[in-house]
């Protein structure tokens, strides 16, 4: 079946986020400085030369970012679903974003699908960047979808598609708003991103709950004879 389009209201999507925002502003402050501090990690172990100021990455300096990566990505899944939670109206305990995770292989798909996702994204850019945001838009939702660990990785990539059928000059309006209200937020001393990023992302929750409601999946019915 088709999605039943509806138009995306913006004030009305950063109207319920920011309600939810300071509601739950320092947990979100808490979030923040836990992904600050696992991406500091990986420059652990690292040497600068001091006559050319370049990082020098050892060997133990990568084995730092790889686990800091990896740390960092396993609390964003957690971060992803902690959104949705607030969004769907439920009252989520802030330690569940260390609890995202359902298994190796839901944290592989999430891998895989954000890797996959950023090569069609950039293929797209290098024929005259039209596709690339054409593209972008399409596979905006794989992150949500994945992270809820409802499929695998291609289709993953191919619900996001449909699911955004209708809704990309929609989805595109948006994503320009959310890019200007965070140079904003930068502009005011950095201090307005502690409030900006975390409404953005619950922005974004909000956008693809109320995409992910119109749309139901084609199911294939096969007979026997």
């Amino acid at each position: 079946m088709k999605n039943k389009k509806q138009t995306l209201e913006i004030n009305k999507l950063f109207t319920k986020s920011f309600e939810i925002y300071k509601k739950n502003w320092k947990q979100f402050i808490l979030i923040g400085i836990i992904l600050f501090a696992v991406g500091l990690i990986g420059g652990f172990g690292n040497k600068i030369d001091l006559e050319t100021g370049n990082i020098m990455r050892t060997g133990f300096g990568f084995f730092m970012s790889t686990l800091s990566w990896i740390a960092y990505t396993y609390i964003v899944i957690g971060v992803i679903r902690y959104t949705l939670n607030l969004v769907d109206g439920k009252k989520p305990k802030l330690d569940s974003i260390f609890y995202g995770v359902d298994s190796v292989k839901h944290f592989l798909f999430f891998v895989l699908v954000t890797v996959v996702t950023q090569i069609l994204i950039a293929f797209g850019i290098i024929l005259f960047i039209i596709p690339g945001i054409i593209i972008g838009l399409g596979l905006m939702f794989t992150k949500y979808y994945i992270a809820e660990n409802r499929g695998e990785v291609f289709d993953t990539i191919k619900t996001s598609w449909k699911m955004t059928k209708g809704y990309k000059w929609n989805l595109f309006g948006l994503s320009v708003f959310i890019f200007l209200f965070n140079i904003l937020g930068a502009l005011v001393f950095l201090v307005g991103l502690i409030i900006t990023i975390p409404v953005s992302s619950l922005v974004m929750a909000s956008a693809y709950r109320k995409i992910e409601g119109t749309y139901t999946p084609e199911i294939n019915i096969s007979s026997e004879e």
